[in-house]
C-alpha cells in the first residue's frame, strides 16, 4: 500500500482538480446549466416557428430535450476530460495523450468561441 501510495506521490500531476469530489457538480452548476438555458433561449424562435400550431406541452418538451442534450454533452466531454487528463501518469502510458488534449482544447475552443 505504500508503494502505491508513492508513486502517486512522486507522479501526480497539476490537472488533479478536475478529479476532486465535487468538481463535476461545480462545473454543472456554473457552466452547463447556464449553458442549457442560453441554448434554450438561442433555439426558442426556432421552437416556436416550429410548433406554433401544436400543442403547447410539445414546444415545453423540445426545451426540456434541448436542456438535457446540453448537459448530456457536458457530461461526455467532463468524462473526456477526466480521461484525457488523468491525475497519475506513468512514463510509460504516454502514447497518444498529447493528440487526445489538442483535440479536448479544440472542442472546448469551439463551444467558447461559439457562446462568445
Amino acid at each position: 500500500m505504500e508503494a502505491v501510495d508513492g508513486i502517486i506521490r512522486n507522479r501526480a500531476t497539476q490537472r488533479r482538480l478536475i478529479h476532486k469530489g465535487f468538481s463535476y457538480y461545480f462545473g454543472l452548476f456554473v457552466f452547463a446549466i447556464p449553458c442549457s438555458l442560453y441554448a434554450c433561449a438561442k433555439l426558442s424562435p426556432w421552437v416556436n416557428t416550429m410548433f406554433s400550431e401544436v400543442n403547447p406541452a410539445v414546444s415545453v418538451g423540445s426545451y426540456l430535450y434541448i436542456f438535457f442534450v446540453v448537459l448530456y454533452f457536458y457530461r461526455i466531454l467532463f468524462g473526456y476530460t477526466k480521461w484525457a487528463f488523468p491525475a497519475v501518469e506513468l512514463v510509460d502510458n504516454r502514447d497518444h495523450a498529447l493528440g487526445h488534449r489538442l483535440f479536448w482544447i479544440a472542442i472546448v475552443l469551439s463551444v467558447l468561441g461559439n457562446l462568445i
